[in-house]
């Protein structure tokens, strides 16, 4: 007898999960659970690349929907999720995923930056919510995840204040979530990754600083995207039902939080 994937018949919709890292690792483990996922990224070519990779090298995949949307842009937002729920009939998780950084200190930080950092890593999951939440509230049920970052208490790397306050705001934004979405059924949290590796980080931090934290994190390394996609799955899934406006660290012991 078969074994049923833990997310056959849901719709599960990903930002930022056209590149690679952490959102398309995410996308490809939830349709390989049975979901039908939605790829979406400012960058068509991009969302169509990453649709291409998961229709090769997903076995039985229940669908892929292809999205151009820009977190950031309220009408974006509202014609993607629409689109969706258009063609899958709803909206089952949705994990904001997309953010990024800049590096200055604060006294030399231009205004323009600061707000683009902003307007991706915190307006932009504020209108995902804003967006998605009356369909899973029409429903009954759904589990939204925002991917927040061990930053946002610890604020130990210097010269990315943006981003800290993006990723502790999200917290806050988390757990107002939670106390609204969770009597229409609908369950928020957010996971807290520590180091992972990849280029957009290593543009950021030189390699002396990025062996730094890796020498700190008890486990003795980064993490992979992996290990935080399958945490995603989990607070998205039957199997953390009773969880909500909570928020778990994926960082191999670095920065504990309590």
């Amino acid at each position: 007898m078969t074994q049923q994937r833990r997310f056959e018949g849901k719709t599960v919709l990903v930002t930022g999960s056209a590149g690679p890292g952490l959102g398309f690792s995410t996308v490809k483990l939830f349709a390989e659970e049975g979901a039908h996922v939605a790829i979406s990224d400012r960058s068509a070519r991009r969302v169509k690349e990453a649709a291409e990779r998961i229709r090769t090298e997903v076995d039985g995949l229940a669908g892929v929907t292809e999205i151009t949307l820009d977190v950031t842009d309220e009408e974006s937002v509202r014609e993607g999720v629409a689109g969706i729920v258009a063609e899958t009939g709803s909206i089952d998780v949705l994990v904001n995923n997309a953010a990024f950084a800049e590096q200055a200190a604060l006294v030399d930080m231009s205004l323009e930056s600061w707000q683009r950092v902003l307007n991706v890593g915190l307006t932009g999951p504020f209108l995902m919510m804003r967006a998605c939440l009356p369909h899973m509230y029409a429903q009954g049920s759904g589990s939204v995840v925002n991917v927040s970052s061990i930053e946002a208490w610890a604020a130990a790397d210097p010269h990315i204040g943006s981003y800290v306050a993006a990723k502790s705001g999200l917290l806050g934004l988390t757990r107002v979530g939670a106390a609204e979405a969770g009597p229409h059924g609908v369950r928020v949290n957010a996971v807290a990754p520590g180091l992972m590796v990849n280029k957009a980080v290593e543009e950021l931090f030189d390699k002396d600083a990025l062996a730094d934290i890796v020498a700190r994190t008890p486990l003795g390394r980064a993490g992979g995207p992996d290990e935080v996609a399958r945490t995603i799955l989990y607070l998205a899934s039957e199997d953390a039902a009773f969880v909500t406006g909570d928020v778990l660290t994926v960082a191999g012991g670095l920065y504990y939080h309590a």
